[in-house]
């Protein structure tokens, strides 16, 4: 690393580490507790980047072997943070895992922030993308990696609505609660202030009220939440509107849960309904 080089300077230099393919020269620009969070680790987990993202870097030039790596723009936020707009590009590798445009290249927009120690070296990056081309592409890469906290099938949105369907179908309107169980992963992270984390309270709940009867109006998706309306025929004696947000793992398994209901009033000061 340059002596008092900037951090806009070392950014760069370990975007163009990336670009040549070479994670050495890109972890040397870290320090040795560096992390940073990748979307295949969850939305709010965060993980080492020697040992574990450094796994991805490797991975995704053996996935696709002219990956190339260009910075847009990047600009100094407040302190010693980077924020950093760059595309990456290549073919689709011979196995595009349900992607149609098999040997073409595509151009992937990325941002990255990444923040720096005192030192002068990366403590933390963060990366974000769009999800259109890589829901397919993450699962080579993945595997490639070898890293043991990604097994399993990389969230679309498709497992997302299968998901959701069986919870308004098969858990509340028919009352098969115990299917809850293999929704779910970890230990269910609940925000409604009258259920316990974990599922054995709301299982017990559903099978005591004997489902909840249900309509979904509209279903919104985005990343690794999911957002239902629905409307409840008969949630404690009354019409109810609801709103329920579920947060899934890379694996589509829901780890985390909130809910905002409202009894649907006899008199409204409009003739919109809630639905």
């Amino acid at each position: 690393m340059e002596k008092n080089a900037t951090p806009k300077r070392i950014a760069q230099q370990c975007f163009d580490a990336y670009d040549r393919h070479d994670v050495e020269a890109m972890t040397a620009l870290t320090t040795s507790d560096a992390r940073g969070r990748y979307v295949p680790y969850g939305r709010e987990s965060v993980a080492p980047i020697r040992g574990g993202i450094d796994a991805i870097w490797r991975a995704f030039p053996k996935a696709v072997p002219d990956f190339r790596v260009e910075v847009v723009e990047m600009m100094l936020a407040e302190g010693n943070t980077v924020v950093a707009q760059a595309v990456m590009s290549g073919p689709i590798p011979p196995d595009p895992l349900g992607i149609s445009k098999k040997g073409v290249a595509v151009a992937i927009p990325h941002v990255f922030i990444l923040r720096f120690a005192a030192d002068g070296k990366i403590s933390r990056l963060d990366a974000y993308w769009d999800n259109a081309v890589l829901n397919g592409l993450m699962k080579s890469v993945l595997q490639l990696s070898g890293q043991p906290k990604l097994k399993g099938k990389y969230m679309t949105k498709d497992d997302i609505r299968r998901t959701l369907e069986i919870v308004y179908d098969k858990i509340f309107n028919q009352g098969q609660a115990e299917l809850l169980r293999g929704l779910v992963a970890g230990p269910y992270i609940q925000h409604n202030p009258q259920l316990p984390d974990g599922v054995d309270a709301i299982i017990a709940f559903i099978k005591q009220s004997g489902g909840f009867p249900c309509e979904v109006k509209r279903i919104a998706i985005d990343g690794d939440l999911a957002f239902v309306h629905a409307r409840y025929l008969n949630f404690a004696g009354r019409e109810t509107a609801g709103v329920d947000i579920f947060r899934f793992d890379a694996n589509g398994k829901i780890v985390e849960h909130w809910d905002v209901l409202q009894a649907v009033p006899a008199v409204a000061n409009n003739s919109n309904t809630m639905f």
